[in-house]
């Protein structure tokens, strides 16, 4: 069932109701595109002027967990791209994932990878770079994915049950309900965005929106907020954005990535940013 855009275009139609510091966008997504990926994977991409009122470049990942393995890649003292992270265990896609150190490496927040923490929260570089950790991004061992307000992280360590953990935020969404955002420029600027979430029919969306550019607005966290809800979200949370956003496909352009990093200030497929850690999709 083609779910998240379809849902989009009904309920923004409708006059879905937003926050009230946010327009209702006028919304047709003439030019959307989709493909079928696999079996339990599809694209969604869109190019245009419809989406708040303004140029806005969007991707989305469809995911079935039920059909294909989510993983969560990191690098726990250097970086590599998203690309290269998807390439390295012949991934079908993958997006960039948590906040990280951009000097030194690694993540920011907590990330425990089958059953290993190896990384706790750094609270002071996390400030630095106006994170909110109020989400937590979950692979169970049984493949199930989670999106969630996180706990103390000392029982996501002792939880043989968790074998991947990242944290993040803010958290966008929890059972379908939009969470109040910080009132600062992280929030309120449109900047390129990654986030993650899990859809009432047990779906995993990974979107990136890209930004700084005249053909591509980028969001404010209210915006992607009420782009996720109308998706048809029920948990909803933001990733590392800005230069690193990043989307992977395999054997789509001429190195994978299909949106149009920030990085190297053009708006080409080249810009992408090295991170810390990569959601992928095998």
């Amino acid at each position: 069932m083609n779910y998240s855009f379809l849902r989009i275009v009904i309920l923004l139609a409708l006059g879905l109701p937003l926050q009230a510091q946010i327009a209702p966008p006028s919304l047709k997504l003439k030019g959307l595109e989709k493909e079928q990926i696999a079996k339990g994977l599809r694209w969604y991409s869109f190019l245009g002027e419809q989406l708040f009122d303004s140029p806005q470049s969007i991707n989305i990942l469809e995911v079935n967990p039920k059909k294909r393995k989510v993983d969560l890649l990191y690098q726990s003292k250097a970086l590599q791209s998203t690309s290269e992270f998807a390439q390295s265990v012949d991934a079908l896609a993958a997006i960039n994932a948590g906040f990280f150190n951009m000097q030194q490496g690694g993540s920011v927040t907590f990330l425990k990878k089958d059953q290993e923490v190896i990384h706790e929260n750094q609270p002071d570089l996390a400030e630095k770079k106006s994170v909110v950790i109020e989400g937590a991004f979950i692979v169970l061992e049984n493949q199930k994915i989670q999106i969630e307000s996180p706990m103390i992280t000392t029982l996501y360590a002792q939880n043989t049950q968790y074998d991947d953990v990242l944290l993040s935020g803010p958290l966008l969404l929890e059972d379908g309900n939009k969470l109040a955002l910080r009132e600062n420029d992280f929030a309120i600027k449109r900047h390129p965005r990654t986030a993650a979430c899990l859809t009432r029919n047990n779906r995993l969306l990974l979107l990136t929106a890209d930004g700084r550019n005249a053909k591509a607005a980028g969001l404010s966290l209210g915006e992607l907020q009420a782009l996720m809800q109308a998706m048809g979200c029920k948990e909803a949370l933001n990733l590392d954005g800005g230069g690193s956003t990043s989307m992977y496909i395999k054997n789509q352009n001429s190195g994978g990535i299909v949106n149009y990093p920030s990085d190297n200030r053009k708006f080409d497929h080249a810009g992408e940013r090295k991170v810390a850690n990569a959601i992928v999709i095998h």
